[in-house]
């Protein structure tokens, strides 16, 4: 990743059709994988995030070029306020660590639950029909990206609202699990975070 003290790290897309569709990733956003956090007023939905190994050049590059640069693969998950505030987006990086060749993206599985009961499931390929592609259009939108970014490629299911208390688990078939919830406040922006 890369040591920008507080500066852009990554990049998040939304769903097709919204705008802007590629958002900046900062590191006050990134929350440490197990960091508690409160989950009174926010929304969680899974991502695949991809890091950046070698600049895929844009405009123009293919979902199968930008998979060619593409140096690690692993579980996200973003956190949404429910004001809508951009500003206030979490985001988490899950520690297991797979390269793009070990892994089929597109049948990559993730069950979302809430306290223990399955709220929705999705595969990588509700990601924009395949994560590489979700890599591809921030990388035409931006012009690029550099070595070391991470890319949050798009929620899988739809964002869950959750209520004070309540524990979201993040089960994906090869990227390792993510556990969020279960204290009473936020942790303080500019902390937290993994390098």
């Amino acid at each position: 990743m890369i040591d920008t003290a507080g500066r852009n790290i990554g990049v998040r897309l939304g769903p097709p059709g919204t705008e802007p569709l590629v958002t900046r990733v900062t590191r006050q956003m990134l929350l440490a994988a197990g960091t508690p956090v409160a989950t009174d007023g926010i929304r969680i939905a899974p991502h695949i995030v991809l890091v950046v190994g070698e600049r895929p050049a844009g405009p123009g590059v293919t979902a199968t070029e930008a998979m060619a640069a593409v140096r690690s693969v692993h579980a996200g998950l973003e956190l949404l306020d429910a004001s809508g505030d951009a500003a206030a987006t979490r985001v988490v990086i899950g520690g297991v660590e797979r390269r793009p060749y070990e892994v089929d993206l597109s049948l990559e599985a993730c069950v979302l639950s809430v306290n223990g009961v399955v709220v929705d499931s999705a595969t990588g390929a509700a990601v924009h029909g395949h994560p590489g592609q979700a890599l591809a259009f921030a990388a035409d939108a931006l012009g690029g990206l550099a070595p070391g970014t991470m890319v949050f490629t798009g929620g899988m299911t739809d964002a869950v609202p959750v209520s004070p208390g309540e524990q979201v688990a993040a089960e994906f078939t090869h990227l390792g699990n993510l556990v969020i919830g279960g204290a009473r406040t936020l942790p303080q922006r500019n902390g937290g975070h993994s390098d």
